[in-house]
């Protein structure tokens, strides 16, 4: 029986190395090894004609899985009417959503926000080089406030946040999507990228009247899962507006008319 699962497992392996070498090449193959070989290495770079510049992920972390997700299998591939001028990343994570963007549409404007300070400083280090780009290590709110970050079991790709009574030392500045559409004169949103582990109930529970008419697709990852009560507050909000609604992987794509 052992004989078997070690046949089966080399058999995954195989299509596993297809699969990478039909999307990135030899480059894809290299990538596949790496992972697997990480052993003591704290970081893997992949370099790619795709992307203008390298990708970096840390091997002890979500991050391999946030690339597969949004690099590998293009989660963030969609179809869109007309190349887009303002893309918005909230919950940008270690920046691949943005990295995606920059390169898809590389006339288009990124502006991302990120609370957690680790993967802030990936983000940083995977935007490096892009000029079309806009960085906040803050968290998305409803209004301005300090938050507490809280840590998860489910590593870098879950931190949430919280709202605090006073700000202290571990507490983090809060922004609005008015605010970011104030201080970079948005008169309209192209794509509005929404993965922010369950504050979408804040974020769809008031002061949208601004934004939400102006934006043309939402991408959100709804965190029911995580905090009851996410999906209902947004279609609550949604509903009072004309939109179209698709899904792909784990993201709901809403076409606002």
């Amino acid at each position: 029986m052992s004989g078997i699962k070690f046949y089966i497992n080399q058999l995954f392996r195989l299509n596993h190395l297809r699969n990478h070498y039909i999307r990135f090449g030899w480059k894809g193959i290299v990538l596949y090894l790496s992972i697997i070989f990480a052993g003591r290495a704290k970081q893997i770079i992949l370099n790619h004609k795709e992307f203008r510049y390298p990708i970096r992920l840390r091997t002890k972390s979500s991050d391999i899985n946030t690339f597969y997700q949004v690099i590998f299998n293009l989660d963030y591939d969609i179809p869109v009417s007309q190349e887009p001028n303002v893309i918005l990343d909230l919950g940008a994570n270690i920046g691949l959503a943005s990295v995606y963007f920059l390169n898809k549409y590389p006339q288009s404007a990124v502006i991302a926000v990120e609370p957690e300070e680790s993967n802030f400083n990936m983000l940083q280090l995977n935007l490096n080089g892009y000029s079309k780009f806009f960085a906040y290590q803050k968290a998305i709110w409803n209004k301005p406030a300090f938050l507490e970050v809280k840590e998860s079991e489910l590593g870098n790709w879950a931190y949430t946040v919280k709202e605090g009574s006073n700000q202290s030392k571990k507490s983090i500045e809060a922004i609005t999507i008015n605010q970011i559409i104030e201080q970079h004169s948005i008169s309209q949103i192209d794509i509005l990228k929404i993965d922010i582990e369950g504050s979408e109930i804040e974020l769809f529970s008031c002061d949208y009247e601004k934004w939400l008419p102006i934006t043309k697709i939402i991408i959100i990852e709804l965190h029911d899962w995580m905090r009851e009560g996410c999906a209902k507050q947004f279609f609550s909000t949604l509903v009072k507006y004309d939109f179209k609604l698709l899904h792909k992987g784990e993201n709901l794509i809403c076409y606002m008319k």
